[in-house]
């Protein structure tokens, strides 16, 4: 999982990830949603299930972005082996 698009065109009012191929990110949604209360969207258009997208815009703290970033942390760790590693390192690597 990588940020969307590069660093020069990116939106300030919404975070978009890369999904790894091997996710279905309508699953990740959904269980998002119903397990940790948090909404998040997947692409649009061509982009629909390549991308997830987190809003960002108007009142957000850093209590809920950490959330945000612990629960797709914990959704992966329970579904893919070493994915917290995987994602921290290619996180930074993009910043």
């Amino acid at each position: 999982m990588a940020p969307y698009p590069n660093k020069k065109v990116r939106a300030n009012t919404v975070i978009a990830l890369k999904v790894p191929d091997q996710v279905d990110n309508a699953e990740v949604i959904k269980i998002m949603s119903e397990k940790f209360k948090i909404l998040i969207a997947g692409g649009m258009g061509e982009l629909k299930k390549s991308i997830f997208r987190i809003g960002c815009m108007g009142i957000v703290s850093e209590f809920d972005t950490l959330s945000t970033i612990c629960a797709l942390i914990d959704f992966f760790k329970i579904n893919f082996l070493n994915f917290q590693h995987r994602f921290l390192h290619r996180y930074h690597q993009n910043l």
